[in-house]
């Protein structure tokens, strides 16, 4: 969204420019909806100091009901996640690594949609097949539960579909399916002992 430079945990790079999903971001945070929920950081943390959270704060235009903590899912919530995602038991559609391993999921997968790694530069060459694709989805399906767990596209995922069918629920849970998906920990937080896994941003 501002336009600068970095690689994320994932090995993601964010060019120093302002992308095509950081003008979608944009859109995003300043949506005035009922029931469109957006995640925010509540403090500041080691990757978004006090000057980013000012420049999101200034730019967010939803209504502050719809507020929620951008680490529902993860650090300190964590354990609650994975006690909560056990219970699902409807068939989900899924946006994922195109890599993961959708096998070990504790509910049933009705429909999957991989992505890759680098999903700014797939944002980039594919944006109109890609919101396409998710609009197709969300309309083909009523009542049903999306998780997206895709990095920035995740974003999109949620926003796209919302658009085109608000009978469904599109739910961004981030990182925190990827024990499951991977086999393996893949942030610090899913360590019991690790101070993250305490944390609450």
């Amino acid at each position: 969204m501002v336009g600068k430079e970095c690689v994320s945990i994932d090995k993601v790079t964010f060019p120093g420019r302002i992308t095509k999903i950081g003008r979608v971001l944009e859109r995003i945070v300043s949506l005035t909806e009922e029931n469109f929920y957006i995640g925010i950081i509540l403090k500041p943390t080691p990757i978004c100091s006090l000057e980013m959270m000012k420049w999101f704060f200034d730019r967010v235009k939803q209504d502050q009901k719809y507020l929620i903590s951008a680490s529902i899912f993860v650090n300190a919530n964590y354990q609650l996640f994975l006690e909560f995602i056990k219970c699902v038991d409807e068939e989900v559609v899924l946006f994922a690594n195109e890599g993961a391993n959708i096998q070990n999921l504790p509910f049933p997968v009705k429909e999957f949609y991989g992505v890759p790694t680098e999903g700014i530069l797939f944002y980039e060459q594919h944006e109109d097949s890609f919101i396409n694709d998710i609009h197709a989805r969300a309309k083909k399906y009523q009542n049903t539960l999306f998780i997206a767990c895709a990095g920035t596209l995740a974003k999109v995922v949620a926003y796209e579909g919302w658009k085109v069918n608000k009978t469904n629920r599109y739910v961004d849970v981030g990182s925190a399916l990827d024990e499951f998906l991977f086999g393996r920990k893949t942030r610090s937080y899913q360590n019991p002992g690790h101070p993250d896994s305490r944390a609450n941003y």
